[in-house]
């Protein structure tokens, strides 16, 4: 992995305190942490089979540890929301998955 990676800040999210912004509840975040993994963008064929659910500006995260969903990725000033997870450390390797989806920092 350590070949592979790269630095991205990582913003885990409270639990109790947020507020409601357009309908959805947005804890408040705690303070931005450097770490390191893999950022890999998905190829056209695994977009296309998705249905519409990935784009090309979505990426997977390889990390060596745990992330909780719904947490932040900011990786070359893009962001990212932590959407699901693929463990495969029971059989595989000592790596998580997450599939990261882009988040618009538009209003």
């Amino acid at each position: 992995m350590a070949s592979f990676g790269v630095d991205f800040t990582l913003i885990l999210l409270t639990d109790s305190k947020g507020q409601y912004i357009k309908g959805e509840w947005v804890p408040d975040n705690q303070e931005p942490v450097i770490k390191q993994g893999a950022i890999i963008p998905y190829d056209d064929r695994t977009i296309y089979q998705s249905g519409g659910t990935l784009t090309t500006s979505d990426r997977q995260l390889a990390y060596v540890g745990d992330i909780p969903l719904g947490s932040h990725v900011i990786d070359a000033g893009k962001k990212y929301k932590v959407e699901s997870e693929e463990s495969f450390r029971e059989h595989y390797a000592d790596t998580n998955l997450y599939r990261l989806k882009a988040v618009s920092t538009s209003g």
